[in-house]
Order: structure tokens, then C-alpha cells, then sequence
């Protein structure tokens, strides 16, 4: 029994030892073509380049105690059961280089990512041969400056899933067979100015989860069948050429987050009755769409919207009640519009609303204490509308927030004291108003990061205590067209624009105003 037992102790003892040498041998190290291939490429990068603290490839060692072993070097993963490199993220690194055809990268025939991205490749094009990294399913070359065709070999790259060329200068045509893939679930062409292209028919069975082509020079219709794209989360055509209508089969599309058609060439509409089934959106951009008619009332169902813009398009009719249950918003853009009647004094429900714009439509009165209760508020324009001031002058209630306040053209006659405790704010327009008398000493100090002010077209005589203004932040004064005596206050060293024209100021300057090096534009 005893020999037994230590037979077994020992069988037992090697089936360890087995294990062990098992899980060692499968902890692969690199493969020695590999890290010469990943040293090769280091070699190409200029000096500055490859030792930058930025740069991963730093850690990247011909010799010293990890140099044999690539997987451990920043910016390279490795299959654990092979050794392979099969990742390579070098993103961020600002990294100077051109990428060759001749690149050591196309190499490592087993990644199966690859991420450029934030680098400065100098204009290189996108060599032909990143196709020969068929494993590929994801490139990330996003604001690389790349520039240049984009590959048509990039449509023969089946096992693509995810395909980021954002943020560069390619040109010529792009390559509609991409479109083809047919496991490609995010492409991002945006940012590409001089890059054209059209959208193909798409089938039942594409499985495009984000589709990002805005501000390029696509162009064409955008065809019907893209409502077969029912897995789409995230459809951005914005700032492109495409014409016709928007098609109505986008209804379709009900996973939706995120939509934006801004700023095409679309026919003139009225039919949103499209957009009720969309209702997981949290974005929603359909500025200058040529849209006019009534806010449908569909709107209420968005309750899940952050961001909502309907800008430059010509809706009539009153700000719609439903709009209030909407309280997720953070940037509501209703500015350039044809709306009537008074703002609901129920905006005051939208306490997460960083971003409100409801400048240039046609409301007949605005009472500006109805956004005092949106403490998140930054910035506030509601340039031609007719503001009441209704809040006393001892209140000291503020937009703690406020950052940007644009109120040109709202038949102000005095200055909104509220602005007293702004302060954060950095720009301030209350140009083409009634306000006369003086202009308040405090407007000047009271944020210290007040970087514009515009006070012109108004009745202003005087200035409260005209000597040097303090603030150290001022870069934009324009204070022409009112009716100002006396002498000039010296703006800040830094300011870059000084208008004073069409006053009554007398004809000498001070020499201060020699000590202001920046002005770049001094208007009298």
C-alpha cells in the first residue's frame, strides 16, 4: 500500500512538473522577426521622434534585460498561446515620420490592430500595402496627416470591422466597395475636406453600427435603402453635398443615438413625421435642412435627448409645451427660426441646459429671470428677442456658469445687473440696445476671465472712473457708435482689438495707450 501511495505521489508530482512546463512553454516570447520588424520600423523615425517621453516606441530596446521579449514593449500586445504581435497602438506618441510602402509595419502579417493615431505623418498617402495585414479588424489612422487616395486594396480587407480615416487631408474618390465589407461596423471618413464620394444601395444584412462622413464632399442622394440599416446607432452627414429629400425610411433606423443631416442641400420639407420612432436618440442636429412648418408634436417622446438643434431652418409657430419633457437637455438651438409668442416660462423645468439659443426668431417678449433656475447654463443668446429685466436691483442672483451671453439687439435699457456676479463669463454682446448713461465700472472686473466685451450701437455717454482697466483676460473691446466723452480708459496689454469709432472722444490719446503692444486693429 505504501509503494502504491508513492506511486501515486509521484505520478501526481510529474503531472505537475508537466503543467508547469505546459503553462511556461505557452507564455510565449516574441518571435524574433517580429521584434526585428518592430526595431526596423523604430530605425525609420527620426531621433527626436522615437526618444520623445511621448513616444511608446521609447521603451522599444535593441539590448537590456526586456529586449528579447517585443510583447512587453509599450504599445505591443501579443497573442498569449502564439507570441504573435497581434496589437500595435502607437496612438498619441507625436510621432514624425512618412509612412513607406516599403514599411517594416506590413510585416506583422498577424495584427489585427492598428492604431496611428495623433501623429504628424507629414502628408505620407496610405501605402497600398496595410492591405497585406489581412487579419486586420481595426485601423485607427484618425488626425494623422495623412493625405492622398485612400487605398482601394483597404476593400479587400474581409475581416475589417472598424475603419477610422477622420481628421486628415485625403483626396480623390472614396472607394464604395468599403461600403461592401461585410463585417464592417464602424467607418469614419469625417473631416476629410477634399474627399468625394456617394452613398451605395445598402442590403437587409449590413451590419453598420456608426457611419461618420461629415464635412466631406460627398454629394448625391441619400438613398432610401439606408433604412435597411437597422443596427445603426450613430449616422453623422453632416457640412456635405447631398441633395434631394431626406429620405423617410431613416424612421426605420430605431436604435438611433445619435442623428445629424446639418447643413446640406436637401429640398424644401415639412414631413418630420419620420423622426416618432426614433426615440433612443440622445442627438439630434438637423440645422439648415430646409425645413418649415410647425415643431411636431412627436418631440415629446424624446425624453432621452441631450443635444437638440434645429437651427437655421423655418419653423413657425410657438415653442411647443412638449419640448419640456426634454429634461435631459443640455444644448437646445432653436436660434434663426421663424417662432412666435412669448418663451414658456416652463423652460425653467430644463436645470441641466448648459447651452440655450433662441436668438432671431420673432417672440413677441422674454422674461430673463425664466433662466435663473438653470444653474448649468454657460451660454445663454437670445439675440434679437425682447428681454424684460425683471429681477431687482438688490438681487445678487447669479448663472454661476455663465460663460457666453449674447443679447444684441433685445431693446435693453440698462445694464443686466445680474452680470455683477458673472463670474466666469468670458464673452459679453449687448451691441444694437438702448442703454444710456454710463458704462458701469464693474462691467469690466466683473469676471476676470472676460475676454470680449461688445458694447456698440447703444446710448452710452461716460465712463465710470476712466482710467487703465485691470482685467489681465481682454482681447475683443468694441464700444463704437455711442455717444462716450471724456477721456479713453487704457485696455489691457494683451488686447488685440480696440474700436472706439463714431464718439465723442477728443482728438489727443494718452501715451499709456503705447504700452498696449498687441493691438493688432485700433478703430477710431
Amino acid at each position: 500500500m505504501a509503494a502504491s501511495h508513492s506511486f501515486k505521489l509521484l505520478f501526481f508530482l510529474f503531472l505537475l512538473h508537466s503543467l508547469h512546463i505546459i503553462t511556461v512553454t505557452t507564455t510565449m516570447l516574441c518571435h524574433d522577426h517580429e521584434r526585428s520588424a518592430l526595431l526596423h520600423f523604430k530605425q525609420s523615425l527620426p531621433a527626436s521622434s522615437s526618444s520623445s517621453a511621448y513616444s511608446k516606441t521609447a521603451s522599444w530596446k535593441a539590448s537590456g534585460n526586456s529586449s528579447r521579449d517585443c510583447c512587453s514593449w509599450d504599445g505591443v500586445e501579443c497573442d498569449d498561446a502564439t507570441g504573435y504581435v497581434i496589437g500595435l497602438d502607437l496612438s498619441s506618441s507625436l510621432m514624425q515620420a512618412t509612412l513607406h510602402s516599403k514599411s517594416t509595419l506590413f510585416s506583422l502579417v498577424h495584427l489585427q490592430s492598428l492604431n496611428l493615431a495623433e501623429n504628424y505623418f507629414m502628408n505620407s498617402s496610405i501605402p497600398p500595402e496595410i492591405s497585406r495585414l489581412s487579419s486586420l479588424s481595426f485601423i485607427n489612422l484618425s488626425n494623422s496627416l495623412f493625405s492622398g487616395q485612400i487605398p482601394h486594396e483597404l476593400s479587400g480587407m474581409s475581416k475589417l470591422a472598424s475603419l477610422d480615416l477622420s481628421f486628415n487631408y485625403l483626396y480623390g474618390d472614396f472607394p464604395i466597395a468599403i461600403f461592401n465589407l461585410s463585417g464592417l461596423l464602424v467607418l469614419n471618413v469625417s473631416r476629410n475636406q477634399n474627399l468625394s464620394g456617394y452613398l451605395p444601395e445598402f442590403n437587409t444584412t449590413s451590419p453598420f453600427r456608426e457611419l461618420d462622413i461629415a464635412h466631406t464632399k460627398f454629394s448625391g442622394t441619400i438613398p432610401s435603402s439606408i433604412g435597411n440599416l437597422k443596427s445603426l446607432n450613430k449616422l453623422r452627414l453632416r457640412n456635405c453635398y447631398f441633395s434631394g429629400s431626406i429620405p423617410t425610411s431613416i424612421g426605420n433606423m430605431t436604435q438611433l443615438t445619435y442623428l445629424s443631416l446639418a447643413y446640406n442641400m436637401f429640398n424644401k420639407s415639412d414631413d418630420l413625421s419620420w423622426l416618432q420612432k426614433l426615440t433612443k436618440l440622445s442627438k439630434l442636429n438637423l440645422e439648415d435642412t430646409n425645413l418649415y412648418g410647425y415643431l411636431p408634436p412627436s418631440f415629446a417622446n424624446f425624453t432621452q435627448l441631450t443635444i437638440l438643434s434645429l437651427a437655421v431652418n423655418r419653423f413657425v409657430g410657438e415653442i411647443p409645451l412638449c419640448l419640456m419633457n426634454m429634461t435631459q437637455l443640455k444644448t437646445l438651438d432653436l436660434s434663426f427660426n421663424a417662432l412666435t409668442g412669448q418663451i414658456p416660462r416652463s423652460f425653467s423645468q430644463l436645470k441641466n441646459l448648459e447651452h440655450l439659443s433662441l436668438s432671431h426668431n420673432n417672440f413677441t417678449g422674454v422674461e430673463a429671470d425664466i433662466f435663473f433656475s438653470s444653474r448649468n447654463l454657460a451660454i445663454l443668446s437670445l439675440s434679437g428677442c425682447k428681454i424684460t429685466l425683471n429681477s431687482p436691483h438688490h438681487s445678487n442672483f447669479s448663472l454661476p456658469k455663465l460663460a457666453i451671453l449674447e443679447l444684441f439687439r433685445c431693446n435693453l435699457t440698462e445694464f443686466p445687473y445680474f452680470l455683477q456676479f458673472a463670474s466666469n463669463l468670458r464673452a459679453l454682446v449687448l451691441g444694437e440696445n438702448n442703454i444710456h448713461g454710463n458704462i458701469p465700472h464693474w462691467i469690466w472686473h466683473a469676471s476676470n476671465k472676460l475676454e470680449l466685451i461688445n458694447l456698440r450701437d447703444n446710448f452710452l455717454t461716460a465712463f465710470e472712473n476712466p482710467l487703465a482697466i485691470q482685467s489681465k483676460s481682454l482681447r475683443y473691446i468694441d464700444i463704437s457708435n455711442n455717444m462716450l466723452q471724456g477721456n479713453l480708459p487704457i485696455p489691457p496689454p494683451n488686447t488685440y482689438l480696440y474700436s472706439v469709432q463714431k464718439n465723442r472722444i477728443p482728438g489727443e490719446l494718452s501715451p499709456m495707450m503705447c504700452g498696449v503692444s498687441k493691438i493688432t486693429r485700433f478703430v477710431r
